[in-house]
């Protein structure tokens, strides 16, 4: 009842005489009449698979002709199995060459929840980590969306955990050779940390959770928060090795770099903050936390560093230590600046030749829309995908589309097996047929249960049937060989693949036809023959006459008679079957394959708007995400320019502090063009951070 009328028709010979002679000649008459008269018989991806797999039950019992002409003894149980493969199809869902196996496991909880991503991953792995000691030789591992997003929250966070220690580490080292002294270097880091407390507490306090892009917020406030430190000690050292006292070097420091600390600090958090205007809520988090944690490091450094300093200045006071003039300066730098400055010409032509260059090459620069190439290296999670695609010719991030009833189930599910871009579809209707349809199955399923019921198993085959046998064989050989060759020029190449299982393929020396050689041998050896496939034919037969009048059922199939109802409708519809989900699987990877993503989501919505399902999801993350970046870039330049007219009090103060910072862009990413690097989701957000002289503004102006 779940065949459609027009395969039921067209194969139903198949299913009247179980005897190897008139069933191979049913299937030769079927062959022909489903794919030698009709060019459109694997036009699309379905008829492709049916066909495959009508070609694999065809494989399974030339295999089990062959053992058994040969003399080889084959169990009853895989008689059956053959069978079984032949009449109803594999029922795993294998892969095209039958060496990989997908278990789909459907979790009851949101791919939000982040908790239980992360531990139902973690414990299907230890129980298949568990099941392979028992299978050594079997290569297992997980994908899909769930698994890949428990690798994100679980490597990133290892990543941001190293990082940020590595990060710490170099600034330790980088203070230390810089101002040529190892304890400042230390508070400065010490207080460089309590500032990443104070952050964490803050995004604890205000989203309590990280996500992929807010994890990246200790490593960044490492590299913003250390700034801070930095004007702090250096301006208060400086005038400590002048001799002036602890307050009053303080009060100088504070005095002259106070301010330009403060500005740059607010600006950077400022830029951050700006990101709080996306749609997306990881950049909104992203820049809630980052903008927040910076201003919650630099009012840390204004109260907490000073301490340190004070104390460390007054032990040594305490000792007896002497203060002794020390030149913490860059001489080489301040060098290089005056030979700038006397040339300045030839300054100013070479930065402005440099940021043309630089500018034309940031014009090209694009943006990967491959989001896998920001994942960690060598993840199974990903590997497999690949995997997947490459044995089953699909992917396992699906869409999904909501309708009221099976009927209209299965009209949607019609029209979404006839898109190029879509592999497979599952829906109810595959075990529900509308009313219309089974009515009009039934007359075909009586009369197929009328014919096999009166059919009788043939005990022994006689040598005029072994000559018929190898005829038919042989027919049965030319078939496969015009359908591989549809195959071949339809590009239909898992068809052409399926082919070559039974023909050979003209591509491979190595490769022989086995149907051919099948008919010859039982030519040569009829006795042999005859006596062997009377026994096959004794198991077979009587197996698939009993296995197709008990599948010859003309009973109304309905949500009530389903043999497992309960597990069914968990899978295609709600608890009061109001609803009902039709999922629908990419022939291609959404992942680094943007444009067919964008073919996929347009081709599903054209036929119902009521889609849902990662491929949707994701593609609008893409659109709001770049819209959202666009726009925080806009509101951050102003943002910026605004705050530093406010201080300034003065349009041309303001621009010439935007101007290095207008440049640095252009600089970067044209650096980044040539260096071949693209821009990415966690790259598209310029960072602005502003950095300003220690010294008083008269000298700024002055610049």
């Amino acid at each position: 009842m779940l065949i459609k009328q027009k395969s039921l028709k067209n194969f139903m010979p198949i299913y009247t005489n179980p005897n190897l002679l008139p069933l191979i000649r049913h299937i030769n008459d079927s062959m022909e009449k489903e794919y030698s008269e009709n060019e459109e018989s694997i036009s699309s991806r379905e008829k492709e698979d049916n066909a495959v797999h009508f070609l694999y039950g065809i494989n399974d019992l030339i295999s089990d002709l062959e053992k058994n002409t040969a003399g080889k003894h084959i169990s009853s149980a895989q008689i059956k199995s053959t069978a079984d493969n032949l009449i109803i199809g594999d029922p795993y869902f294998l892969s095209y060459d039958k060496k990989a196996l997908i278990l789909n496991v459907i979790p009851n909880f949101s791919a939000l929840d982040i908790k239980k991503v992360v531990s139902a991953t973690d414990n299907i792995k230890s129980l298949v980590d568990l099941s392979l000691k028992k299978f050594p030789g079997v290569d297992t591992g997980l994908t899909g969306t769930i698994p890949l997003a428990r690798d994100e929250m679980v490597y990133g966070e290892k990543s941001a955990n190293y990082t940020t220690a590595i990060a710490g580490i170099a600034v330790l080292i980088i203070l230390m050779v810089s101002f040529r002294m190892w304890l400042a270097p230390i508070y400065a880091v010490i207080n460089l940390f309590i500032g990443i407390l104070w952050a964490m507490g803050l995004t604890s306090i205000l989203i309590g959770t990280l996500n992929i892009m807010t994890q990246m917020m200790s490593v960044i406030l490492v590299g913003l928060g250390i700034d801070f430190a930095i004007h702090i000690i250096s301006g208060f050292t400086e005038w400590r090795r002048q001799g002036k006292s602890i307050n009053e070097a303080l009060e100088i420091t504070f005095n002259k770099n106070g301010k330009g600390i403060i500005t740059g600090g607010i600006t950077t958090a400022f830029a951050f903050l700006t990101m709080m205007i996306s749609s997306s809520q990881g950049m909104k988090e992203m820049g809630l936390v980052t903008g927040l944690g910076l201003i919650a490091m630099l009012v840390e450094t204004f109260l907490v560093l000073p301490i340190f300093l004070v104390i460390s200045e007054r032990k040594k006071e305490k000792k007896g230590a002497i203060i002794k003039e020390q030149d913490i300066t860059f001489r080489s730098l301040g060098a290089t600046s005056i030979f700038l400055s006397k040339k300045y010409l030839f300054t100013l032509i070479g930065a402005v030749a440099a940021t043309i260059l630089l500018l034309l090459s940031a014009g090209k620069i694009t943006f990967d829309q491959n989001y896998l190439h920001m994942e960690p290296k060598g993840l199974t999670s990903i590997a497999l995908m690949d995997t997947v695609i490459d044995k089953f010719n699909l992917t396992m991030d699906y869409a999904l589309v909501l309708a009221e009833t099976p009927e209209k189930c299965e009209e949607l599910a019609k029209k979404y097996r006839n898109l190029t871009t879509v592999a497979l579809v599952e829906d109810i209707s595959q075990y529900i047929p509308s009313k219309k349809e089974q009515k009009s199955r039934s007359p075909l399923i009586k009369k197929i249960k009328e014919t096999i019921l009166s059919s009788t198993v043939h005990l022994k085959l006689n040598k005029a049937e072994i000559g018929s046998l190898s005829h038919e064989i042989e027919r049965l050989n030319w078939n496969v060989l015009e359908l591989q060759d549809m195959a071949y020029i339809g590009g239909q190449d898992k068809v052409d693949k399926a082919c070559a299982l039974l023909t050979g393929s003209p591509d491979d020396s190595s490769s022989v036809n086995r149907i051919a050689n099948l008919s010859k041998f039982i030519l040569k050896n009829p006795d042999k023959s005859a006596r062997n496939l009377s026994s096959f034919q004794q198991v077979f037969a009587h197996y698939f006459k009993k296995t197709v009048a008990n599948m010859a059922s003309t009973d109304e199939i309905t949500i009530k008679t389903l043999p497992v109802p309960d597990q069914i409708i968990e899978r295609y519809a709600n608890n009061d079957t109001s609803l009902f989900l039709i999922t629908i699987y990419p022939a291609s990877n959404m992942w680094t394959d943007r444009v067919f993503l964008d073919n996929f989501v347009k081709d599903i919505k054209s036929i119902s708007k009521r889609v849902t399902g990662m491929p949707p999801i994701f593609q609008t993350l893409m659109k709001v995400i770049g819209r959202d970046g666009r726009n925080a870039l806009y509101l951050t330049v102003f943002v910026v320019f605004l705050l530093l007219l406010l201080d300034f009090r003065s349009v041309r103060d303001a621009l010439i502090a935007m101007l290095p910072l207008t440049v640095g862009i252009i600089w970067m990413v044209g650096l980044m063009h040539l260096a071949g690097m693209q821009f990415t989701v966690l790259k598209a957000k310029v960072q602005f951070t502003l950095y300003l002289p220690a010294q008083e503004r008269p000298y700024f102006s002055r610049l």
